[in-house]
């Protein structure tokens, strides 16, 4: 790998990492709940097209199975063309 690829390769990661971040920030911001909001008690994720996490934001580490269940059901409900 080259030296652009590299810092390319970063950039991705890290702007992958942030849109993570930003969509745990909206769903503590959106919900309706009191546990959610005091705690910031929620996850965000980005998934490939086959369903594969890419980034994780910093998780609560019960989340971690809804998150794959529910990686699986967006794949299986949002196959690859």
């Amino acid at each position: 790998m080259g030296a652009s690829d590299a810092v390319t390769a970063e950039v991705v990661r890290n702007a992958l990492s942030m849109a993570a971040q930003e969509g745990g920030v909206v769903v503590v911001k959106a919900s309706h709940s009191t546990f959610i909001q005091e705690g910031a008690d929620s996850s965000a994720a980005v998934l490939d097209a086959t369903g594969r996490l890419v980034p994780l934001e910093p998780i609560v580490v019960d989340h971690g199975a809804a998150v794959y269940g529910g990686a699986e059901k967006a794949r299986m409900s949002h196959p690859a063309r």
